[in-house]
C-alpha cells in the first residue's frame, strides 16, 4: 500500500517505475498487487527509486 500511495503522490506510472528499476511493467504490477505475495526487497528497491527509504522496526 505504501508503494502505491507513493507512486500516486509522485504521479509515477508502473511503466515509468519499471524503466527506472530495469524491469518489466508486469513485475511492477506484481509489486503493487495487494493479493500477490511480494518479497520485501522488491518493494524496498521500488521505494528507493522513488527517493524513499523503507525502515522496518520491531519494538
Amino acid at each position: 500500500m505504501l508503494l502505491l500511495n507513493e507512486m500516486a503522490r509522485q504521479r509515477v506510472r508502473p511503466s515509468e517505475l519499471a524503466r527506472k528499476l530495469g524491469t518489466s511493467p508486469q513485475d511492477v504490477n506484481r509489486l503493487t498487487t495487494l493479493r500477490h505475495a511480494t518479497k520485501i526487497d522488491g518493494i524496498d528497491a521500488a521505494l528507493q527509486v522513488l527517493g524513499k527509504r523503507l525502515d522496518i522496526r520491531a519494538v
